[in-house]
């Protein structure tokens, strides 16, 4: 190979490599064509209303095409669902309310900034069209909370939790979340909410709704602790008799043999 044909194919190689380099840094967090977005959770009360159907339109300069999203209305009129949309700003959110026979009954709108994550609440007044009664929607995050955030069992025991889902302006959305639990041979779940103990050991049963998701510890013992309270000092032991062994109280210890049983003993 002649010495020119070489130094040729050096320098095709190095360029090569300079544009494959170059074309890695166009976007070094995002696969090329994917775009940050944010998940916005939509909630509004339509009791008393005759609304049967909320859609969403969401435009913006670098938006090509209007993005359409159609929020459903569950039982007792709670509307409640999730739009997708690109980070950026001038993002106009347009909410539309349409009655049974699908004539625009309510409108409102907003033009915010939207990041990717996390974003402010925003409060959407829908005016009527015809009548006086506004409806408000909120736009933003969502946090679940479980109740009891902690509780103890004893092998065969149950429980029953409940699970409050509440928007970044802190009213309470309704809709439905989906149990699970970290360890299922401890304590299981059904779709309601209620807690089996089945084995020794510790549980977080979590209730999912979206994207977002609450807990609950539970803790399942050999006996059965009538007060329990992660991380606290007061409690009951009992023993599978039903018969009170030993308990904790600050820095006392009563009852039993052996002295107290602290939390890390297992029970």
């Amino acid at each position: 190979m002649s010495r020119c044909k070489s130094r040729y194919i050096s320098f095709i190689a190095a360029l090569l490599t300079v544009l494959f380099w170059v074309g890695c840094q166009d976007d070094p967090t995002h696969p090329p064509g994917e775009l940050d977005v944010a998940e916005l959770h939509l909630s509004a009360n339509l009791a008393g209303t005759n609304v049967a159907a909320l859609v969403v339109e969401v435009t913006a300069a670098d938006i090509p095409e209007p993005l359409i999203f159609n929020i459903p209305i569950g039982e007792g009129g709670q509307a409640s669902g999730v739009i997708t949309v690109p980070a950026g700003s001038g993002r106009t959110i347009v909410v539309r309310a349409y009655d049974a026979n699908a004539i625009e009954t309510h409108r409102g709108e907003a033009t915010v900034n939207v990041v990717a994550g996390a974003n402010p609440p925003l409060t959407i007044v829908l005016y009527p069209l015809v009548g006086d009664l506004e409806i408000e929607v909120e736009i933003g995050e969502l946090s679940v909370t479980v109740d009891p955030p902690s509780a103890a069992l004893r092998v065969g025991g149950s429980i029953q939790l409940t699970a409050t889902i509440t928007s970044g302006a802190g009213s309470e959305v309704g809709g439905e979340v989906q149990w699970g639990s970290t360890q299922p041979l401890v304590a299981t779940v059904d779709g309601d909410g209620l807690v089996t103990a089945v084995g020794i050991g510790e549980a977080e049963i979590v209730a999912n709704f979206g994207n977002v998701r609450g807990s609950s510890t539970i803790r399942v013992l050999l006996g059965y602790h009538s007060s329990f309270d992660v991380g606290s000092e007061g409690w009951v032991a009992w023993d599978n008799l039903d018969e009170p062994v030993r308990w904790r109280n600050g820095n006392d210890c009563q009852g039993g043999m052996g002295g107290c049983i602290s939390l890390s003993d297992g029970g």
